[in-house]
């Protein structure tokens, strides 16, 4: 892709991005409900050794990019989907903090995660650079406390509509 292209397919993105974007903290998504109930359920009076273990079991099984961090932000699951959509391997978003896939500016992502965490929930369309710098625009779908100190991301790639 050359310069020109990336920078129309970053504007294209952009734009849809900030025409969908609604109330951060509206209502759970109902085709998350479900998911997150589940797996809130597999997860309940689990041993941290074997939480990790079955959420990674669990987010295998999703049709949707999934990852999991822990408190400090730190990624500790991913499945399949997610390390296609981020173009990261599973190893290294395993070393990597939400930080490091969020969007600018990385100066307030200290207070946003804190404000999640108190939530519970946020929801937004937002752009995510691919690890080959490449513009994503993505719906990104977040749970809260889904296990003690575990919280989920569900990620979904936007249709760009030509019309754009």
């Amino acid at each position: 892709m050359n310069a020109a292209d990336g920078s129309a397919l970053r504007q294209e993105i952009n734009q849809l991005v900030s025409r969908r974007n609604s109330n951060p903290h509206g209502p759970v998504n109902p085709e998350h409900a479900s998911t997150i109930s589940r797996i809130r359920r597999r997860l309940r009076g689990l041993p941290h050794s074997a939480l990790v273990q079955t959420l990674q079991e669990l987010l295998d099984e999703l049709d949707v990019a999934a990852l999991a961090a822990d408190n400090s932000s730190s990624y500790v699951a991913a499945n399949a989907k997610a390390t296609e959509l981020t173009g990261y391997p599973h190893a290294e978003l395993l070393r990597m903090t939400v930080n490091d896939l969020a969007p600018p500016p990385k100066s307030q992502f200290h207070d946003a995660w804190n404000h999640f965490i108190q939530s519970g929930h946020l929801s937004s369309d937002l752009v995510l650079r691919r690890k080959n710098g490449e513009p994503v625009g993505i719906h990104h779908a977040a749970y809260a406390s889904i296990a003690p100190g575990v919280h989920l991301s569900l990620l979904t790639p936007l249709e760009i509509p030509s019309s754009i």
